[in-house]
């Protein structure tokens, strides 16, 4: 993030570990020992590489949300609607950075819509496991209406128009009325409305869209974005006064000197996540013990046990966190945890489970869990 702030002089979001350099390894904090990451459960949609829906380790979803949280106090008011994120060149992961922030919005009960508005390569379709028939293009063209453009995914709360069918004049309908039109109308139903579009320097696209969104994010690639491409993306934006508001930086490698804060913030994560984990699953001995009953009116800590267990089948290692970020969230410990708020703690730990099928089976288990209380 310095050097970004040294390069551009932008704030930095949030730092994204690289995906491939995180899955070859879980490491516990228990004598240095290393733990083999169980593998995920099979999914059909969306794609491994967006947030909890595959990927077994925790830190990817944190780094999101940590995203998510700088979005939303960017600004004073009130945060930005409609976001358009670029790069300065292809393969710096702004689609998977869209649809991974778009999700994180969307899995704190905001209704979140996804515009590919890279309408020669846009494939966020393809990341999300959707057609590609109907899109931005068309609608853009006449002759699609924008409500038949608009595509509910399977993750709750998220909605896409894909890019349609190539047009041979992809600058110009991003620039026409109708597209200021379908932003008009979109700003009314959504909450947020996150914008994918071509990076910044390969074609105008992207400069032609930023106008007519409340902010722009770049996204850097930590191995691949040079200084010189950092700026040049941002000199076109700001030559037309674009809301350039922050950067994501992507891909970043844990190993890296220069990343060693993240590395030590993460890795206490690691080793609770790798302990509670295994316990979850009988593999080490419960130093607690179990006999002890709850006090009046406070959920038991062997339904907590339980609920990580059961919630790992369906997301990964990741379920110790999310439990504990969702009891945190409402104000309360584990070993105090009242009753009468465990409904809703059971509704934000669903929300978690992107998995239509995987959630109904978690819902089902755990209810028997809760009627058994």
């Amino acid at each position: 993030p310095h050097h970004v702030w040294q390069a551009v002089g932008l704030n930095t979001f949030g730092v994204v570990p690289d995906l491939n350099a995180l899955n070859r390894k879980l490491f516990s904090s228990n004598g240095g020992k290393r733990l083999q990451a169980p593998k995920p459960p099979a999914l059909a949609s969306p794609s491994k590489t967006l947030i909890s829906a595959h990927h077994p380790l925790s830190i990817i979803g944190d780094s999101y949300r940590t995203i998510r949280t700088a979005l939303l106090f960017s600004q004073a008011e009130k945060p930005p609607q409609v976001v358009l994120l670029t790069s300065p060149s292809p393969g710096e992961g702004k689609t998977v950075s869209t649809l991974n922030l778009a999700i994180a919005l969307a899995q704190e009960g905001r209704r979140v819509l996804v515009i590919d508005a890279d309408l020669r390569k846009g494939c966020c379709h393809t990341r999300l496991g959707m057609r590609n028939h109907n899109g931005l293009s068309n609608v853009l063209t006449g002759h699609l209406p924008l409500e038949q453009g608009i595509q509910a995914t399977s993750i709750e709360g998220l909605s896409l128009i894909s890019r349609g069918v190539t047009p041979p004049n992809p600058s110009d309908l991003l620039g026409s009325n109708k597209m200021r039109e379908v932003l008009r109308r979109v700003r009314e139903t959504f909450d947020f409305v996150l914008i994918d579009s071509p990076p910044a320097i390969a074609v105008a696209d992207a400069a032609i869209v930023s106008i007519l969104c409340d902010g722009v994010i770049l996204v850097f690639h930590g191995k691949k974005t040079t200084t010189a491409a950092a700026r040049q993306a941002l000199e076109r934006l700001d030559a037309i006064r674009a809301p350039v508001i922050g950067v994501i930086l992507n891909s970043i490698n844990l190993d890296d000197p220069d990343y060693a804060y993240y590395r030590s913030y993460y890795g206490s994560d690691y080793g609770t996540a790798a302990q509670e984990m295994h316990r979850a699953a009988g593999k080490t001995i419960d130093i607690e013990p179990r006999g002890k009953p709850a006090a009046p009116g406070v959920v038991p800590s062997a339904f907590f046990d339980d609920l990580i267990a059961k919630l790992g089948e369906a997301v990964g290692p990741m379920a110790p966190l999310i439990v504990r970020d969702q009891i945190a969230f409402l104000g309360e410990t584990r070993e105090t945890f009242p009753r009468e708020k465990l409904s809703a703690l059971l509704d934000r730990v669903c929300k978690e489970i992107l998995d239509e099928k995987l959630r109904r089976v978690f819902e089902r288990k755990i209810q028997e869990n809760v009627q058994s209380l």
